[in-house]
């Protein structure tokens, strides 16, 4: 579980985790009933109505439906009901009274669920709840909130706003609501459900929480989970898996069952009551320790150092010491600079240790300008098969640029882009949102005679999850970290040790510029 929680952290870290809320949430919180429960209710206020509006005979023939355990129909038989005064059930004002009386402003009974997804503050959040719980708690940064009827709305808030999606509807939006399977096939026709999906799968790390297996399954669900296998059948081997949360042991087949939808099984405890404890645990900070005399002595290197390339060098040092003691690496910055054209492009300027190569293209340097474009560290071969956070750029300001350089000259006749690099292959999967980092790997050591590495980390400079405002961040630069050994060089350790290093990159860079510039 400690791996799954710290993928979840660095997700959240880097504003990418979307919860995916089911029943369960509503039922903890507010009481609120779960489908077969609603089916209940409703016979009930069908049978408080005053004067009788349906007989007997009809809500023994609802019970009836509701026992055999075909709720769609059932709650088909129980829409029809309210056709006799109204065109459509959802016009009813019975109807919609029935939805009011459960769903409108209901008694919570906060169990600390609530305050642990405010802490998470996720960008986005997803439910198939009729309430507005998430709304009335304020989970999410932004106010807006939009149903399937709003396909262009998901896709909006799913790139770059903030707000709640409810993909089975509003109670207060009677129309929206998804009940029966006439709904269902409602649903399917009105609604581009490939498009939600797709958009949806790639927009960041799902975590479900408060949905049974049985729960996923529900029609309009169905569909949705079975276009995330489709995509994710075209990425094996995905690294970034969306989440479930259930509590205990899942059953071995529904854990292949969630897998084949690219979504990883994972418990959070024994009981419901233990998940907001594993939700605190996500959004809590970590604690990594460094002697003061080992701060102390970089931040003196750096402050006497004489160039930026002395300064760099012993930031260098300190990755080479502190961050991975006793293991040889091999590193190298990468300058972003200004080329002929006005446009920019990374070069190597500094190595450590200096007789390390005498090819500066042992590194790839386009999986490094993905990485200081994303603003994240990233780890190589694990994150081969990774997407590119496509929606990420969109909300940075950087798409546009991203696309440029795609399309530019420079980029269409660089004969070392021409031998590595399927172009065209890449323009046509960054448009569709399907890149992955292994779509452009210049792979230049293969050509070597010896195999220079067997893994590497591209360290952005900055690593701009550490800043509040992603859009107004300036880029400096690349470390490249490679290895030849076995073990993996990124932990959770290293990962915080590394941020540190970057952020001292950023000052001394930052130093080095004009003072008209800063």
């Amino acid at each position: 579980m400690n791996e799954h929680l710290h993928y979840l952290r660095e997700a959240h870290r880097n504003g990418n985790l979307i919860p995916f809320i089911g029943a369960g949430y509503g039922a903890s919180e507010a009481g609120l009933p779960s489908w077969p429960q609603l089916l209940g209710a409703g016979t009930t206020y069908l049978r408080s109505q005053s004067p009788r509006s349906v007989s007997a005979q009809k809500i023994r023939t609802l019970e009836a439906l509701a026992k055999s355990g075909d709720l769609p129909a059932a709650f088909q038989f129980f829409q029809g009901l309210f056709n006799d005064t109204a065109a459509a059930h959802y016009d009813s004002v019975r109807y919609q009274g029935f939805f009011n009386d459960l769903f409108h402003e209901p008694e919570a009974h906060p169990t600390g669920l609530t305050e642990a997804l405010r802490a998470l503050s996720p960008r986005v959040a997803i439910t198939t709840n009729y309430d507005l719980l998430l709304e009335r708690a304020q989970v999410t940064p932004g106010r807006r909130s939009v149903t399937w009827l709003d396909t262009a709305g998901i896709r909006s808030l799913l790139r770059s706003e903030s707000g709640v999606i409810h993909l089975h509807g509003r109670y207060d939006v009677p129309r929206s609501i998804i009940l029966s399977s006439s709904d269902y096939q409602r649903i399917v026709l009105d609604n581009d459900s490939e498009a939600i999906a797709q958009a949806a799968f790639h927009s960041g790390v799902l975590m479900f929480l408060g949905s049974s297996v049985g729960g996923l399954a529900d029609p309009h669900m169905g569909k949705l989970l079975a276009e995330f296998a489709r995509i994710s059948d075209r990425t094996k081997e995905e690294q970034s898996p969306h989440i479930a949360l259930f509590n205990g042991r899942l059953p071995g087949v529904d854990i292949a069952q969630m897998r084949a939808y690219g979504i990883e099984a994972v418990s959070y405890g024994d009981d419901y009551a233990d998940l907001p404890q594993f939700l605190d645990r996500i959004s809590e900070n970590e604690t990594i320790t460094l002697s003061s005399p080992v701060t102390r002595s970089l931040v003196n290197s750096i402050n006497h150092a004489t160039t930026a390339g002395a300064a760099l060098g012993h930031i260098a040092k300190f990755i080479e010491r502190e961050v991975f003691p006793g293991r040889t690496v091999r590193i190298t910055f990468c300058e972003l600079v200004e080329t002929a054209d006005q446009g920019m492009q990374l070069e190597a300027r500094h190595v450590l240790p200096l007789n390390a190569t005498h090819n500066v293209f042992n590194y790839p340097l386009s999986i490094a300008a993905w990485s200081l474009v994303e603003g994240r560290i990233v780890a190589w071969p694990q994150e081969r098969d990774v997407l590119c956070n496509i929606g990420l750029l969109e909300r940075m300001g950087r798409l546009d640029r991203v696309r440029s350089l795609l399309s530019s000259k420079t980029v269409r006749d660089s004969p070392e882009i021409q031998k590595y690099v399927d172009l065209a292959r890449v323009t046509d999967r960054f448009e569709r949102r399907e890149l992955t980092l292994g779509d452009f790997f210049q792979d230049w050591s293969a050509g070597q005679p010896d195999h220079r590495y067997n893994q590497f980390i591209c360290l952005p400079v900055p690593v701009t999850e550490s800043f509040g405002n992603r859009e107004r961040i300036r880029e400096y630069g690349v470390f490249n970290i490679d290895s030849q050994d076995g073990n993996t060089l990124l932990d959770r350790r290293s990962a915080e040790l590394l941020k540190l290093a970057s952020a001292l990159a950023v000052a001394v860079c930052e130093r080095k510029r004009p003072a008209q510039e800063r």
